[in-house]
């Protein structure tokens, strides 16, 4: 119904066939290139990670500094 509805309202819409939707896609990753992907996004979250730790430290030894 709700498609007959999509079809009166928007007569130029081609809405696309069944078989089309139900592809997977072609792009699959092998052992090596997923266990790659998953330490680059650790090295990642790891940089991003000491980045906060070494800004919160320097944050702190110049409050220690400066109301010492």
């Amino acid at each position: 119904m709700k498609q007959n509805r999509d079809e009166e309202l928007y007569p130029e819409l081609e809405l696309p066939e069944e078989e089309e939707q139900e592809k997977k896609p072609e792009f699959e990753l092998t052992k090596q290139e997923r266990r790659w992907a998953a330490l680059g996004a650790m090295k990642a979250a790891f940089l991003i990670g000491m980045l906060y730790v070494i800004g919160g430290a320097l944050l702190i030894w110049l409050m220690l500094t400066l109301w010492d």
